[in-house]
């Protein structure tokens, strides 16, 4: 007789595990009377995290990866590379590339 009730409390606790693990809980919410965008307001802010601080701004003088990456959305370029590794001009007009590879900006004429 006490294997049968061992068997019905075991049977018992065994489907309500299994019914507390199957119900999905409680559904999110975003609260009363809030309206969720996916379109984002203008003028908000991205916000991105980083391996380390920015020591500062002169890709010249430090070496580390965020302050070359922080760096990058705060001064320009005169030229850059597009996805096919071409010259693009950035802020240049026109530049022309020497016989040595080295790039020179300038003010008029196409390159």
């Amino acid at each position: 007789m006490r294997k049968s009730l061992r068997r019905a409390v075991f049977r018992s606790v065994c489907l309500f595990l299994l019914l507390a693990a199957c119900s999905g809980g409680k559904p999110e919410s975003a609260g009363k009377g809030t309206a969720v965008s996916d379109v984002p307001a203008y003028g908000d802010a991205i916000v991105e995290g980083s391996i380390g601080d920015v020591s500062g701004f002169l890709t010249a003088v430090t070496t580390d990866a965020s302050s070359h990456e922080a760096a990058g959305y705060v001064f320009n370029g005169l030229v850059r590379y597009d996805k096919n590794l071409k010259l693009e001009g950035e802020l240049a007009e026109s530049w022309e590339v020497s016989p040595t590879g080295r790039g020179s900006p300038s003010t008029s004429g196409k390159g």
